[in-house]
């Protein structure tokens, strides 16, 4: 018997989406309520979350129809066909409280910050009209709606890879606002210390790491800066707000944007980032020894989870 699902109505950011949530709170597929796009997180449950989202969405008042080039009706349609599955409605559950997602960090999803701006970006190129937004999304094409889209779906995959130290009872925080309209992609505090997680998305990309960086395709990164940059601003707004040192170590996650393990080869690593994949990154971090201890383990996350450690009013 499938699980049942529940879809969870969302607004913010002059968005509307509908998020399909699985009895334990796990995600497993959203749509975009304007355009009726079904993004599914958890291909096990294909169906049933195409069939929720797909009655939830029919089931709301005066949903705006999008006009779509005639090449993506049978796209549409095939999709259609696999929501096969009903779901009760009434049984929704409450729509998430944009107050409390503002004053607790813990609340907010892996991508977030990426979803949200996929969205606006989509919304400034459906400005150039429709058919050059469809044709883009369906051709591929280098967009910023893309850019966002990729970014999105690499750090849900990473955020999928942390559930397993977030079940030893790790804490884990995703999509951080910060100063200067950035974010941290996750941020998870352990026994073995405090860990800065930068996603980064290469298809089908031949990944080799070295003491200097991180090769793709036997090409230089600046993974290396950009994280090292990012841990130095991030240290800083953490001790100063814990009012104490902190030690937090930057670690590069690679999604290859498939669902198999991505190419990487270790020539040599540095000490002060670790490179990773969406697959090993809990066992990565489990495998390091301790130096925090419980309490100092709450305390951090505690101070961290706060919106006003990383971006002032």
């Amino acid at each position: 018997m499938s699980e049942p699902i529940t879809v969870n109505n969302w607004k913010r950011y002059g968005q509307h989406r509908g998020y399909a949530n699985l009895p334990d709170g796990t995600r497993v597929g959203w749509i975009d309520v304007p355009t009726g796009t079904i993004t599914i997180e958890s291909p096990e449950h294909d169906a049933e979350a195409r069939a929720a989202l797909g009655e939830w969405h029919c089931a709301l008042p005066q949903v705006p129809a999008v006009a779509e080039p005639s090449m993506l009706a049978d796209v549409e349609d095939e999709a259609a066909a696999q929501s096969v599955v009903a779901t009760d409605t009434s049984k929704t559950a409450p729509a998430p409280d944009p107050e409390r997602e503002a004053t607790d960090l813990a609340n907010r999803v892996p991508g977030q910050n990426a979803r949200e701006q996929e969205g606006l970006a989509w919304e400034r190129e459906k400005r150039l009209g429709n058919t050059i937004a469809w044709a883009g999304r369906v051709a591929g094409a280098h967009t910023d709606y893309r850019a966002w889209k990729l970014g999105a779906e690499g750090e849900e995959a990473v955020g999928k890879g942390l559930k397993k130290v977030g079940k030893r009872g790790w804490k884990v925080l995703h999509s951080i606002p910060c100063e200067g309209d950035t974010d941290i992609d996750h941020l998870v505090i352990g026994p073995p210390g405090v860990f800065l997680v930068n996603t980064k998305h290469h298809p089908k990309a031949k990944v080799t790491e070295t003491k200097y960086g991180v090769m793709v395709n036997g090409g230089k990164t600046e993974h290396f800066p950009q994280i090292r940059a990012q841990v130095k601003k991030a240290t800083a707004a953490l001790a100063a707000a814990l009012g104490h040192p902190v030690r937090i170590t930057g670690v590069v996650a690679i999604f290859n944007g498939g669902l198999s393990q991505p190419e990487l080869k270790t020539a040599s690593s540095a000490r002060d980032v670790k490179v990773v994949t969406n697959w090993n990154i809990s066992n990565a971090l489990l495998r390091l020894e301790p130096v925090l201890s419980d309490a100092e383990v709450e305390e951090i996350h505690a101070v961290a989870r706060q919106p006003r450690t990383w971006k002032k009013d």
